[in-house]
């Protein structure tokens, strides 16, 4: 019969050889006594974790915004002492000016943090948004383009990458960085698609390896637990081989 291996005499499995299937059915076994079960336990652990961190994207964005306003207006109204650098804003009077406090012909009140020595307004240096941007660690920007620069550095010292597995990893790395950094959404990968829900099968992905049924991690529950039946096998006789990782076509 077709549904029989020639060797090994078990049901045939189109996946794998035949030295593969005891150890594969081991792994769908105790996937099933108990790390579905773990799994779906550290799922939702990590659900709630993305509920708390959404919200502390909401509130640093929030945050953010507030401070561009803030920049804004200082780089509108305000420059920099040209002796501390100390930001000041004049509110009104003459260009006479003393860092940290009113000028003296408005009393020399209101001390402020400043080193206060006089300068004239009109020969101060602006305030720029960013301009210590310099000081800062490198952006994920700065960070994207060494990466591009290494990229070159690689193919010009190909023979030195020890296999070709190594050499692939290194650039599906880049390639997912560049996706990131550019945001675009026609270059998202294609992945392999559930053939019960017929989404893109994102984590872990149950392939049988008698037929050729493809199913993502909230589906095979249902499929073991009899509650979707296809046509190939009864869900007894599905025996996944489970990949954790993310199925891309390319």
């Amino acid at each position: 019969s077709s549904d029989v291996c020639n060797f090994c005499k078990g049901l045939y499995h189109v996946k794998l050889c035949c030295a593969e299937v005891g150890p594969t059915t081991d792994r769908w076994l105790n996937w099933i006594l108990k790390d579905r079960a773990t799994f779906q336990k550290k799922f939702m652990e990590y659900q709630e974790h993305e509920q708390t961190k959404s919200q502390e994207h909401e509130d640093a964005q929030q945050r953010a915004d507030e401070l561009k306003l803030d920049e804004q207006w200082k780089a509108n109204n305000c420059k920099l002492c040209p002796h501390c650098h100390k930001v000041v804003n004049r509110q009104d009077g003459c260009d006479h000016m003393v860092c940290g406090s009113d000028a003296a012909d408005k009393g020399g009140g209101n001390k402020q943090d400043g080193c206060g020595k006089t300068f004239n307004w009109a020969n101060a240096p602006p305030y720029e948004i960013g301009a210590d941007e310099k000081f800062l660690p490198p952006s994920f920007q700065e960070c994207l383009d060494r990466l591009e620069s290494l990229d070159k550095e690689l193919n010009a010292a190909e023979h030195y990458v020890s296999t070709e597995d190594s050499l692939k990893a290194v650039r599906l790395t880049l390639s997912r960085y560049r996706r990131i950094a550019a945001g675009d959404e026609d270059r998202e990968p294609q992945y392999v698609r559930c053939h019960n829900c017929k989404l893109n099968i994102r984590g872990p992905r149950f392939s049988c390896v008698h037929c050729w049924l493809e199913l993502c991690w909230q589906c095979e529950q249902e499929v073991s637990s009899r509650k979707v039946k296809f046509d190939e096998h009864d869900a007894a006789a599905h025996t996944m081989q489970i990949f954790f990782h993310d199925s891309v076509l390319w």
